[in-house]
């Protein structure tokens, strides 16, 4: 055993090889100064050019409105390639992919194969909405500051036939409830709270709904919604700042600031523009009720379209209460949200006599159960993703 190699690996029981890429990787000199071994850093098996290739192959199936697939991604780049060296068109490669690399580049680009962004993601990168979103958060903290109370109203649904998906079975029919097909009928509900008051005491709106396929917006309107707002809410919140979303029936317009649209008769039109005074000067006296087609007058409504205002605004000033609005697709600021799923979740545990009417009443229950302490405790969660 005169090889020191050999000798090294007999002394501490290692392998060969090991001792032999230490030996040639310096590492015998010992730990580096922070006295944790460093890890060397990985060489990625793709250059940067080809990864740019790459993204713009993926991206360009998308604008292309085709979903890309690993065979369909490798077709495309090696026709780019094929296309360059016959016309000289794009930017020459000589790389040679293959599927496995393609695999690998693919992480190494930052693609995985997973659900990609919703129509709430896209909505959220519109500027309008970050304008609304920045508005919101700028608005809630002066509330604050100024030590107003704030108020969030949601509105939520309940199936009778609601269950846990999971529960402890042991695969037979002996080891699960009886749950009727379908969802069955549903009921309606709306609240409000605050982190001083948790849920508002009595401010709660539970009904049944029609038996409508659909969103359950659809099952609530102006009328009702503003009607529960004035009787059992703004009393109770006198002084107080409501955060509402902006589903329809939420904004609905005062009636002289409703904007003229295409749904008007050509009568209507012109009896619009008399009511909001932005006839213009050289159409007076030349018969322009009749003269003018109909698009031309919309076209001058649009011109002159008032700015909104909303019924609930005016409701809420009798009660001295600001409304604010949440941006649109983002449920993230309301801390009511969470309830919801809260309360959802002991719904479903609690539903056992599948009825409406015994749903009505869980639900009073569970609402009696929230804490203020777990409504602040999303409320914090609520202001620190904001």
């Amino acid at each position: 055993m005169r090889n020191p190699v050999q000798r090294a690996a007999w002394a501490t029981s290692v392998s060969l090889c090991t001792v032999s890429r230490v030996r040639s990787e310096d590492l015998f000199n010992g730990l580096p100064e922070s006295g944790k071994q460093e890890r060397r850093d990985r060489v990625p098996l793709i250059n940067d050019a080809e990864i740019i290739r790459l993204r713009e192959a993926v991206y360009s199936q998308y604008r292309n409105r085709s979903l890309p697939s690993l065979d369909s991604t490798l077709e495309y780049l090696k026709t780019e390639i094929l296309v360059h060296s016959a016309t000289g068109i794009g930017s020459a490669s000589s790389f040679v992919w293959t599927r496995t690399k393609l695999a690998l580049a693919m992480k190494e680009a930052g693609f995985y194969f997973s659900r990609g962004p919703n129509h709430y993601d896209v909505a959220r990168e519109d500027p309008e909405i970050k304008d609304q979103r920045s508005n919101y958060i700028d608005t809630v903290r002066q509330y604050r500051r100024a030590g107003r109370t704030i108020y969030y109203n949601d509105e939520t649904w309940a199936n009778k036939n609601m269950s846990v998906y999971r529960s402890w079975s042991d695969g037979t029919l002996n080891s699960r409830i009886k749950v009727p097909s379908g969802k069955g009928g549903r009921i309606i509900i709306a609240h409000m709270g605050s982190r001083e008051t948790s849920l508002v005491e009595g401010a709660s709106l539970v009904f049944i709904g029609k038996k409508k396929p659909g969103h359950y917006h659809y099952e609530m309107n102006y009328g009702c919604w503003l009607e529960w707002l004035n009787e059992d809410v703004f009393p109770k919140i006198r002084g107080g700042v409501l955060v509402i979303d902006r589903a329809p029936y939420h904004l609905v317009r005062t009636e002289d600031t409703r904007p003229a649209n295409t749904k008007m008769r050509k009568a209507e039109v012109p009896a619009w523009l008399r009511a909001h005074d932005c006839v213009p000067q050289e159409w007076e006296g030349n018969h322009w009720e009749k003269n003018k087609v109909n698009k031309e007058l919309l076209e001058e409504a649009a011109k002159n379209r008032p700015a909104p205002r909303y019924l609930v605004q005016d409701l809420s000033k009798e009660f001295e209460i600001s409304i604010l609005m949440a941006p649109v697709a983002h449920s993230e600021p309301n801390p009511i949200e969470m309830v919801w799923v809260t309360v959802k979740m002991a719904l479903k545990r609690a539903n056992i006599d599948l009825s409406l009417t015994a749903l009505q009443a869980l639900v009073a229950e569970q609402f009696s159960k929230m804490s203020t302490e777990e409504w602040l405790k999303y409320e914090l969660y609520s202001i620190k993703i904001m």
